[in-house]
């Protein structure tokens, strides 16, 4: 800070200021021998003129308690510009004045050797705090199975989670017949996920071979997502409940879906329920059309899989092959369009994929075939004039195309292979059975 007085000369207070040397000249000294404490001070222009005491002429000027910077009182220091200012009358500058002061007891009961290093303005640094141990980065990968009774949402949740469509959804029960793979990797973790089949019991040979896939899933799943309908709850709700209360309550998180369409006052009890089915173990309600808590429900499936490197590389989405995807939005395209037993009489296969670089096609082509048991169920599939058959086309060709990210040829036809869901050949020819 400076101040004009009257004759037009800057005034300076008395600072404390060190040169480069004088800060070496207090580094330890051998024999740890406290070092003398160095404060440099010069007069004012003031006390050159009346030649008084230039430190009572400073604090006069400029008032105690607003010391020169260390940078800035170094730098006044045999300036010769300010010498030359400062002499004024005078003509010649005086030498700045050195004054020594004994260490005081607390520096001597300290020692020399834990006397904080100096900064450049004479003030002491303040010792470091030691930096806090920063947590072990741990990478977590595993396998999570969506577990529950038909029509919960198992299908539409794992979509939801992927951002990509690989699972055939619709609002008929048991529509997955097969184990649906996703996998979502994170910067910290790879969730591979299990899209099973509604747990139920049946005596059909079809139903059977499906639910045993999803027992199977549920076995070796590491974290397990227990889903349960928030619009209903039956009979196949609670024997869902009960093969999951067998695993460890570690790895179980569980989860109310469709709460878009559920008022709160409703949602309430059924999570009470599950809770005290399930004590300790987290009860979500979400909702894979809005989004709600889906991200909460991948943190807390993540937390519960175990320490291991990426299963899958990071762009994988899924393991299933494009035909077998091809297959199952055929399958989703004719529930959607047919009613009855005919969304449970029907599978599809895929006899033809091209790609269009391997078979220079402007566009990807796919043949499929549907299969009833019945002949007037054929009818019915077709629909007068072909029009059913058209749609059911289109709406799968859309969603193919989404997944292919181009466009489509599909060639659609309807066989009748009777009775191929009570034939244990049929089955495994389809998929929906292990050959033994």
């Amino acid at each position: 800070m400076k101040d004009e007085d009257k004759s037009g000369l800057d005034t300076e207070t008395g600072g404390t200021a060190e040169t480069g040397a004088e800060v070496s000249e207090r580094a330890v000294r051998p024999g740890g021998e406290v070092p003398e404490q160095v404060r440099v001070s010069k007069p004012s222009g003031r006390a050159l003129e009346t030649g008084s005491d230039p430190e009572k002429s400073a604090g006069r000027e400029k008032g105690a308690g607003f010391p020169e910077t260390g940078s800035e009182a170094a730098g006044k220091v045999g300036d010769p510009k300010l010498g030359s200012k400062a002499a004024g009358k005078g003509g010649k500058a005086p030498e700045p004045r050195v004054e020594v002061s004994e260490p005081t007891a607390k520096a001597q009961e300290r020692g020399a050797g834990d006397q904080p290093a100096p900064e450049e303005g004479g003030k002491p640094r303040r010792a470091r705090r030691p930096k806090k141990p920063q947590p072990e980065i741990v990478h977590r990968a595993g396998f999570a199975v969506i577990f529950g009774a038909p029509n919960a949402g198992k299908s539409t949740l794992l979509n939801r989670i992927l951002g990509e469509k690989v699972a055939a959804v619709a609002a008929k029960p048991q529509t997955t017949r097969h184990k649906i793979l996703g996998v979502l990797t994170r910067p910290m973790a790879q969730l591979v996920f299990y899209d099973t089949p509604g747990y139920h019991e049946s005596e059909k040979l079809l139903n059977q071979g499906i639910v045993s896939r999803a027992v199977e899933a549920l076995a070796d799943a590491d974290a397990v997502l227990f889903l349960t309908d928030g619009l209903h709850q039956g009979e196949e709700h609670l024997a869902a409940m009960e093969l999951v209360k067998a695993k460890e309550r570690s790895k179980i998180v569980c989860a109310v879906s469709k709460s878009d369409q559920v008022r709160e006052k409703y949602m309430r009890p059924i999570t009470a329920e599950i809770s005290s089915i399930f004590p300790g173990v987290p009860v979500l309600p979400v909702s894979s059309k809005n989004g709600n808590n889906i991200g909460r429900i991948i943190g807390l499936l993540s937390e519960r899989l175990p320490e291991s490197p990426r299963l899958f590389p990071d762009d994988t989405l899924t393991d299933q092959s494009m035909r077998q995807i091809a297959a199952e939005f055929v399958r989703e395209a004719v529930i959607r369009h047919t009613h009855n037993e005919i969304p449970y009489s029907t599978a599809v296969t895929v006899d033809r994929y091209e790609e269009p670089a391997k078979a220079g096609l402007r566009k990807t082509y796919i043949a499929a075939t549907i299969h009833v048991e019945k002949d007037n169920q054929k009818v019915i599939v077709v629909g007068s004039g072909g029009r059913k058959l058209q749609s059911i086309g289109t709406l799968a060709r859309e969603n193919i195309e989404r997944l292919v990210g181009g466009p489509v040829y599909l060639d659609l036809f309807v066989r009748t292979t009777r009775d191929w869901s009570k034939r244990k050949a049929s089955l495994q020819d389809f998929g929906y059975r292990d050959r033994s």
